[in-house]
């Protein structure tokens, strides 16, 4: 027994593993397998077109904010030249001046600065409101992930930042897109639940970097840039031609960091997620792995693989702190050169004392700009990459969409429609649906049973008819808080039939003219399926009900039964017509009687 136990977490560890390595050969989380393309950028701005004009005034506010910073090093060089002027009423005089003019420097960057923001706020926020809206429209069509529609509706009521309410309605939007696909789309290992989980996580919240960073602070750093270098080449275009050909460098140096930062990221993304699909399945399988005392196997593997991540970020570090020293080192050494250049022309009679210092602070302020760029960098890039995983998931279409209109509608009979013909989201609103493993929802019991029907408010008195129909209402009366009572995570709180008679009432809501009983009670003692068999019984009255058994005895009683080999239609017919031919379902029979 134990040898054989040993055996069984072996393969649950070499599973693990498979699954990893399949994971990691040639296959990357989603938004890494997305082209960056310029078509992206456009589609982030088209978003927020309604709002062009607060958007112009936002980007004329960045502009003149950047351009504020280059235009104070004038005063700058202003004050260092009377100081070193001999008259002190001269300085007096001058220094009046300069504070005078400091102060309207300031009051002008208060006002560019507060534009800037407010603007590219405003338009965030109708941004939000509209794509809020369609996505909550959605989500009344939608049945997987209606527990994330509660978290993000709560978290939305109490942020009210742009930034932070935009991030929060991405993640609602992502989640819109996923539960949007079909069943088999899931079947992909690339969307598996590791993969999923960690995107909806990690890519909301990255996508808003792209959404401030390059238009904001684009803006503003092409302001302080442009300003800084028109300014220089207007004091000294000698000095300003030496000083700012390390620009160039640094743009450079930037762009390889940003490079960097994307490869580092990408790798390091997959490394993670390949460790997150094996911590999940380790932990789903805890109980098997503690009772086989293969705890520490399991560790082992995990501590094992988190050296991986651990050599790719210490090597990586490196070169991004080799590369982002030698570009800041570079606003230094540009420093240098103007010192150096500009004595030389001074001495020559080439530059005034004053006009050193007006290049020189240029220099020095477009050097903090490029710094504060380059701290953009990392957030810069994964927005990018963010933001093509959410238009490649909205422009994915499935086989079968529920958002289509188009198809037919038919009063009465399905017979003579092909299903493929019909309105898809019509002809799921006709079907009740009762499965082997019913899911509730974390809410009370009237909720979980009033969500069968989102297409109106339902009443209680149509959950407590429901419920009766159900063989459910007496148990919940019988509750403190009646139909009031929480049910728990996936309805910890209830029984197995307790859950599934709230199932059915659910499906019964919407009166729907099928019935569709997948291994109802499949899963179920003997004294709960009777209950519940009593139940599905009363909701079949009235209309068509398919079911989908094991257990034959179930459906001993039906109108017609239908017998699947190898996933075609073996026999078809009543039970005494069955048994009568001694086929493939009177051998089933006899083989669940002995």
């Amino acid at each position: 027994m134990g040898r054989a136990g040993e055996d069984r977490a072996d393969a649950l560890a070499h599973d693990v593993e498979r699954k990893a390595r399949r994971a990691s050969h040639g296959r990357h989380s989603l938004a890494e397998n997305m082209p960056v393309t310029p078509d992206i950028w456009k589609r982030i701005f088209k978003l927020n077109k309604p709002e062009w004009f607060y958007i112009f005034i936002g980007c004329i506010a960045a502009f003149c904010n950047g351009a504020v910073q280059p235009s104070w090093s004038l005063i700058l060089a202003e004050a260092i030249e009377a100081f070193a002027h001999e008259d002190k009423g001269h300085q007096k005089d001058k220094m009046r001046d300069l504070s005078l003019l400091s102060l309207g420097i300031g009051i002008s960057n208060f006002f560019s600065y507060f534009f800037q923001e407010y603007l590219f706020g405003i338009s965030g926020e109708n941004l939000t409101m509209r794509v809020r809206g369609l996505l909550f429209r959605a989500m009344a069509r939608q049945v997987i992930f209606f527990g994330i529609f509660i978290w993000v509706a709560r978290r939305v009521i109490f942020f009210s930042i742009y930034i932070m309410v935009a991030g929060q309605v991405i993640t609602f939007g992502i989640c819109i897109l996923v539960a949007r696909k079909n069943i088999g789309w899931f079947d992909d290992p690339d969307h598996e639940t590791g993969v999923l989980s960690s995107q909806l996580a990690v890519e909301a919240s990255t996508v808003q970097g792209t959404v401030k960073t390059s238009m904001c602070y684009a803006i503003l750093c092409i302001g302080n840039i442009g300003t800084g270098v028109v300014i220089s080449f207007i004091c000294s275009w000698r000095l300003a031609f030496a000083t700012c050909g390390f620009i160039p460098i640094i743009i450079f140096g930037f762009m390889m960091l940003t490079k960097l930062l994307s490869g580092a990221d990408n790798e390091g993304k997959q490394i993670m997620e390949d460790m997150s699909k094996e911590a999940m399945e380790s932990i789903d399988n805890i109980r098997t792995v503690a009772a086989l005392t293969k705890e520490q196997k399991v560790y082992d593997q995990f501590s094992d693989r988190m050296w991986a991540p651990f050599e790719h970020n210490m090597r990586s570090t490196f070169y991004v702190c080799l590369i982002s020293g030698a570009t800041m080192g570079m606003s230094y050494w540009s420093f240098g050169v103007c010192f150096f250049y500009g004595s030389r022309l001074l001495e020559d009679d080439d530059i005034s004392f004053d006009d050193i210092f007006r290049v020189c602070g240029c220099v020095v302020f477009c050097s903090m700009q490029f710094g504060r760029s380059i701290a953009f960098a990392p957030d810069f890039n994964k927005g990018r990459k963010a933001a093509s995983f959410i238009f490649s998931l909205h422009d994915a279409v499935p086989p079968i969409d529920a958002y289509s209109t188009a198809g037919a509608k038919p009063e009465n009979y399905l017979d003579k429609y092909k299903l493929k013909d019909l309105n898809i989201k019509w002809l799921r609103s006709q079907i009740g649906l009762v499965s082997q493993e019913p899911i509730l929802f974390d809410q009370t019991i009237a909720e979980n049973i009033a969500y069968g029907d989102n297409s109106r408010n339902v009443t209680m008195d149509e959950i407590i008819a429901a419920a009766k129909s159900a063989n459910i209402h007496n148990f919940i009366q019988s509750l403190p808080l009646g139909y009031a009572t929480n049910v728990g995570s996936k309805g910890t709180q209830l029984s197995g039939g307790q859950k599934q008679r709230v199932a059915i009432a659910r499906g019964l809501i919407r009166n729907p003219k099928i019935l569709l009983l997948d291994e109802a009670t499949s899963a179920l003692d003997n004294e709960s399926e009777k209950i519940v068999q009593e139940a599905l019984d009363k909701a079949r009255t009235g209309r068509t009900c398919i079911t989908i058994a094991h257990r034959l005895t179930t459906i001993k009683d039906a109108d017609k039964i239908a017998v699947f080999k190898g996933g075609v239609v073996h026999e078809i017919g009543t039970h005494d017509t069955l048994m009568a031919r001694q086929g493939l379902y009177f051998k089933l029979q006899k083989a669940q009687h002995k």
